[in-house]
This record gives C-alpha cells, structure tokens and sequence, in this order.
C-alpha cells in the first residue's frame, strides 16, 4: 500500500515537472513569438520610414529640379533681354557717335573753307586750291559755304593750275627735270581741262625720256592723245611712238 502511494507521488512530480517544463517552453517560445513579432513590426516600420523618406526625397528632387528649370528659363530669358537691351544701348552710341563725327566733319570743312579764303586772300592760289580740293567735303556744306566753295573754286583753280604749270615749263627748261614733273603733275591734278593741260603731258612726257625713262614716257604720250586728240603735241606725240614701238 505504501509502495503504491509512494508510486502516485513520483508520477505526480514527473507531471508537474513535465507540465512545469512544458509550460516554461510554451512561454519561452510565446516570448520568442512575441519578439520575433515586434521585430518583424520595428523592421516593417523602418522600412516605411526609409520607404516614406525616399518617396519624399523623391518629392523634394523632382520640386528641386522644376524649380531649377524655372530658374534656367528665367535666367536664360534675363540674359536674351540684357543682350537686346546692350545691343540698343551699342546701336545708340554708334548713332550718337556718327552724329558726333558729321558735326565735327561739317564744323571741319566750314574751317577748312575760311583757310581757303584766307589764303586766296594773301594771293596763295595753289595752298587755297589743295585746301577746296582735298579738305572741304561739299556734301558737309549748306547753301551758302557751298556757293562761297564754288566761288573760290572757279576764282582759284585756273590760276593754281597755271602758276604751277609756268613755274615747271621754267624747271624744265633748267633741266630740272623731277622738280618740273612734279609741278606738272600738281597742275594736272587742280586741273585737267585748260588749254595747257596737254602741255604738261607732253613737257611730262620728255622729262621722263631725259630722265632715261622711256617706258614711262610713251606711257604719258599714249596718254595725251586718249585725253587731248585734238592737241597740237597730237602729231608730234604719234611720231615719237611709231618710231620707239617699231
């Protein structure tokens, strides 16, 4: 009897032992469940947050990077407008600068033309000639400083022409012959239609032959019967070329 009960008290502790184990592995494994849960709920909410923190810097680069073509367009629109705007501003100085330059030309050739006066004034035709022939610009003068320039033109150009005309028939005739085209040539350059432009063509044209420059001699005979045909040296000029170019 005794050995019975002593049985059922082993079987009982084996059952609380066994029921006890059980029931410490049921709560190591629901304590287990429950970890392995909230790191599965941790890792579920830091993958939303990365999730949500990519999607919103998604956001701010797509925003960043409309805002940064705005900001292109606006640019490139400030600069077109600065370039038409510098090329108005350049258009205008170069106007300014053109208006500028024709007041200084036209104030230019009124004081050329009162030079010209001045020397025609102290009997010095061919300085008053060169001045109305290469400084005064007509097309800067008005009606009245363009009829003073022909006035002094018609009273200048004849006698310049024909005092430097005189003055290299003398050098000429002295031999000296580089001097004498030179004032030939200033006559012919105030004047090529008076009655002794031929001669200093012809005069021109003998220096350069004295001078051993016959090549250049004809040249100038060629050239006085195309500009005078009916000059008196017309004769004399074809003579001299028949017999140098045969």
């Amino acid at each position: 009897m005794e050995k019975d009960k002593n049985g059922k008290a082993k079987v009982w502790v084996y059952a609380v032992i066994l029921f006890t184990s059980a029931f410490i592995v049921l709560l190591i494994t629901a304590y287990s469940q429950i970890k392995f849960t909230r790191n599965i709920d941790n890792l579920e909410t830091q993958i939303s947050t990365k999730e949500n923190e990519k999607n919103m810097f998604q956001l701010n680069l797509n925003s960043a990077l409309k805002e940064n073509e705005k900001l292109l367009n606006e640019n490139k629109k400030l600069e077109e407008q600065l370039k038409e705007e510098k090329e108005i501003v350049e258009a205008q100085e170069r106007k300014i600068l053109e208006i500028e330059n024709k007041g200084n030309e036209i104030i230019n050739s009124y004081e050329k033309l009162i030079s010209a006066q001045r020397e025609y004034d102290n009997g010095n035709f061919v300085n008053c000639a060169f001045i109305l022939l290469y400084d005064v610009k007509t097309e800067h003068l008005k009606d009245d400083g363009l009829k003073k320039y022909n006035e002094l033109v018609e009273k200048t150009f004849y006698k310049a022409a024909h005092n430097l005309y005189k003055e290299g028939l003398n050098l000429y005739k002295n031999k000296q012959y580089g001097e004498a085209i030179e004032k030939f040539n200033k006559s012919l350059e105030i004047s090529e239609s008076e009655y002794f432009s031929d001669d200093c063509l012809f005069f021109i044209a003998y220096a350069k032959y004295y001078q051993g420059n016959k090549q250049e001699a004809l040249s100038y005979y060629r050239e006085l019967l195309n500009k005078y045909p009916g000059s008196g040296y017309a004769k004399n000029s074809e003579k001299i070329l028949k017999i140098f170019e045969n």
